[in-house]
Parts: structure tokens; C-alpha cells; sequence
């Protein structure tokens, strides 16, 4: 499972960037139910850290020459550092981190088990979705969380494609142009 990266030209519209990246969704926090969800692009991404913090967050660093993502989600059923997923041999592994309550993949309790696409994996109280392989358009910054979006009500999304459509959307919507 690598990244990969094409060109893309449409009639009319110049070329554009297109890439395929394995994504992580924070889908559900039932202690927040109204909370937004957040998508992270694990693209260049080696090792994720997930686990219990003051606000949900995610940042990017470098330790020993490898990219770690740290997620931290406002979850009181989460150890500090929950859960790992980690990249090697064109798969992804996740990893219980020795938590108080348990790592479940689709439900089952787990110490260690490969992601396959659309896996939910559920730590604490909060659920996570893993896709294997999403195209993503153009640039798009690597942590989106929705409730930082300014978007219309039903115009906010998480898809990178249809993230896209939405934007060329609200581009075309406010013209007196008619069919």
C-alpha cells in the first residue's frame, strides 16, 4: 500500500495534482455526540500515537527519522496513549499501548491485528475508520477536523472527492448565470 502521485489535465481546466493516501477518520466521540468527525492523511505518515488529551488535536513530528502523528482526543475513558498504528511491509498494524480499556477492531478486542479497509477501530469511547486508500485532489492540508470548517449545513464533508465537488459548488452557487 504506497502512496502514489499523478497528474491529472482536464479540457478546460489545467492539470492538477491527484494522489492515493491511507486516511484515518475520528468518526464518533460518544462522549461528545455532537462533535464534529476530523480525517487525518496518513500520506508519509510511519507510526500514529493515539490517546487521551485536553482538546482533540493532531500534529506532525520527526523521532529518529520517522513521521509520528499524535492524535489526542477529550476522551476520560482513554489512556494517555491509547493505541499505535504503524506502517511497514505495505500495511498498516494496530496496536493496543497496554490501555485500561481494551483496543476493539470491529468490535473484537485486540493486542495486535492488521487494518484492512473500512476497519473501525474503537478506543475509549471514540470510534476511528480506517481507509486504506483514498484519492485525494489537488493539496489539501493533512488534518482536517470538521468543526473548524465554515460550511454551509450540508455542505461539509470529510471525502476528499467530494470535498472537491462541494467546493466548486459554493464557487458556482451565489451566480445569476441560469441553465
Amino acid at each position: 500500500m504506497s502512496d502514489s502521485t499523478v497528474t491529472v489535465h482536464r479540457p478546460g481546466e489545467g492539470s492538477e495534482r491527484q494522489r492515493v493516501a491511507p486516511h484515518l477518520f475520528l468518526a464518533f466521540e460518544c462522549a461528545r455526540p455532537t462533535a464534529q468527525s476530523a480525517r487525518s492523511s496518513l500520506e508519509g505518515v510511519d507510526e500514529v500515537v493515539i490517546g487521551r488529551g485536553n482538546l482533540r488535536s493532531a500534529e506532525r513530528s520527526m523521532q529518529s527519522g520517522r513521521c509520528v502523528l499524535t492524535v489526542r482526543v477529550a476522551d476520560p475513558s482513554m489512556s494517555q496513549v491509547h493505541a499505535r498504528l504503524t506502517r511497514g511491509l505495505g500495511h498498516w498494524l494496530v496496536e493496543d499501548a497496554g490501555s485500561k480499556n481494551g483496543t476493539l477492531l470491529n468490535g473484537a478486542a485486540i493486542s495486535r491485528a492488521r487494518l484492512e479497509d473500512g476497519d473501525l477501530v474503537t478506543l475509549g469511547y471514540t470510534l476511528f475508520l480506517f481507509r486504506a486508500a483514498l484519492t485525494v485532489h489537488g493539496e489539501q492540508p493533512d488534518w482536517i477536523d470538521a468543526a473548524e470548517r465554515n460550511r454551509s449545513p450540508g455542505m461539509a464533508t470529510l471525502l476528499p472527492a467530494l470535498e472537491r465537488d462541494l467546493g466548486r459548488l459554493a464557487r458556482i452557487a451565489p451566480s445569476t448565470v441560469t441553465s
